[in-house]
């Protein structure tokens, strides 16, 4: 480099620092991806019992098939049980009659298993896997609570600082049903998702994000938030989602498909995570 100029030799200096670090990030995600895996690997094969029952909305419940979230969960979970995925789309957690949309929220799909009913339309798949529990007596290990968005998009009241059970608020539902799962499954270990980033479009473009954008009850971060006190409440592991899976405006079409949906990849990584969160939580505690 006897010939080459000062400011070519700073310009390949940095060239050569940038592949560095570029190549460190590298090294270093793969290193963490392994982790993750190994650590996945092994709460699999030390499971026995792993019946679990999925309350939710379209998150779980659209994709059903080989890539959709419960099934990818089913396929690395382990031990001996199965998933009832009980999610409807377009649920919620929250109560309100004057928002009802399909009728059916987290507090009728609890009513009905406490009754030992079914009234979940057909539409539903959730109204068969709901029979296939019933016959099946399962035992339920593990309680996924996976709600938030609806919530978000109907502007639903976050808590009820005068009535912090108030099931028309979403700290309330949650506080409430926690206890009511508790009761119907003895043992139970609950696991609570928090919401996903979403975006919304206006002629094709996004014009606002759950970062900032309210729709009357808070952005999701604060939705997101209020679901992880609940969490701490009651000293259950918390699944956060929104920062975990790392979706932004910049990266959203890669894993939402209209801005709200989860892609394959976004459905992938979404396993993924809430794998790896319950791999940590039985072997380091939430």
């Amino acid at each position: 480099m006897k010939n080459v100029s000062k400011p070519m030799k700073r310009i390949i200096a940095l060239c050569l620092i940038l592949v560095l670090l570029v190549a460190g990030f590298l090294g270093r995600r793969v290193y963490l991806d392994h982790k993750k895996d190994t650590l996945i690997a092994k709460a699999k094969e030390s499971r026995t019992d792993t019946g679990m029952v999925i309350f939710g909305d379209s998150i779980w419940d659209l994709n059903r098939g080989d890539n959709g979230i419960a099934e990818l969960v089913g396929k690395e979970l382990g031990g001996t049980g199965d998933i009832y995925n009980l999610s409807i789309r377009g649920t919620r957690a929250t109560e309100d009659d004057t928002l009802e949309e399909t009728g059916i929220n987290l507090g009728d799909i609890i009513s009905m298993i406490e009754a030992h009913t079914n009234t979940i339309p057909d539409t539903y798949e959730a109204a068969g896997e709901l029979d296939r529990m019933y016959a099946d007596a399962a035992y339920i290990r593990y309680a996924v609570i996976a709600y938030g968005l609806n919530d978000y998009f109907l502007g639903v009241r976050m808590e009820n600082p005068c009535g912090p059970y108030d099931t028309e608020s979403y700290a309330g539902a949650l506080r409430t049903y926690v206890e009511k799962i508790y009761a119907l499954f003895p043992g139970v270990t609950i696991i609570l998702a928090g919401p996903t980033f979403c975006v919304g479009y206006n002629s094709g473009k996004i014009v606002h994000d759950s970062d900032s954008y309210s729709y009357g009850g808070g952005t999701v971060v604060q939705y997101n938030e209020v679901a992880r006190k609940v969490a701490y409440q009651y000293g259950i592991l918390f699944v956060d989602n929104y920062a975990d899976l790392g979706v932004k405006r910049g990266n959203s079409a890669e894993y939402l498909t209209d801005g709200t949906h989860l892609t394959e990849k976004g459905r992938k990584a979404y396993a993924r995570n809430f794998l790896y969160r319950l791999a940590q939580l039985e072997y380091a505690g939430p």
